[in-house]
C-alpha cells in the first residue's frame, strides 16, 4: 500500500508540474507580454519558493531544539474534559471502576440534580 501512495504521489507531483508549466507557456505566449512582466513573475515566484524553504527550515530547527529539551508532545491545545458536572450542570456520578468487571450494559439514571452511570446487571452477558 505504501508504494501505490509512493506512486500516486509522484504522478500528482508530475501532472501538477505539467499543468504549471502548461499554463505558464499560454502566459508567455500571449502577445502584449514585456520583459517588465515576466521579471515580476518570476521575482514573485522565486520569492514564494524561498519563503517556503525557509519557513521549512525554521520549523524543523524547532522541531528538533524542542526534541533535544525533551519536550516533545508536553504541549497540547486540546483541553482534557473535566467529567464533575454534565452540559445542564447535574453532577455525573461514575460507577467504580474495576478491572476484573467488564460491563456490557452501561444504565444512565438521571435527576434534577445528579446523572448516574450504572452497570446494568439484569442485561450482562456472561463471560465464561
Amino acid at each position: 500500500m505504501r508504494k501505490v501512495l509512493v506512486v500516486v504521489r509522484a504522478i500528482s507531483a508530475v501532472l501538477a508540474w505539467s499543468l504549471f508549466f502548461f499554463w505558464w507557456k499560454k502566459v508567455l505566449g500571449s502577445t502584449d507580454l514585456n520583459q517588465r512582466t515576466v521579471f515580476y513573475s518570476l521575482l514573485a515566484i522565486g520569492l514564494t519558493l524561498l519563503a517556503a524553504i525557509l519557513y521549512s527550515i525554521i520549523w524543523i530547527l524547532h522541531n528538533q531544539r524542542v526534541a533535544k529539551r525533551g519536550q516533545r508532545g508536553s504541549v497540547s491545545f486540546y483541553k482534557t474534559p473535566l467529567f464533575q458536572r454534565d452540559a445542564i450542570g447535574r453532577e455525573i456520578v461514575m460507577m467504580p471502576q474495576n478491572a476484573d468487571r467488564y460491563d456490557r450494559v452501561i444504565r444512565v439514571r438521571s435527576t434534577e440534580k445528579t446523572k448516574e452511570f450504572l452497570a446494568d446487571t439484569e442485561h450482562q452477558a456472561v463471560s465464561g
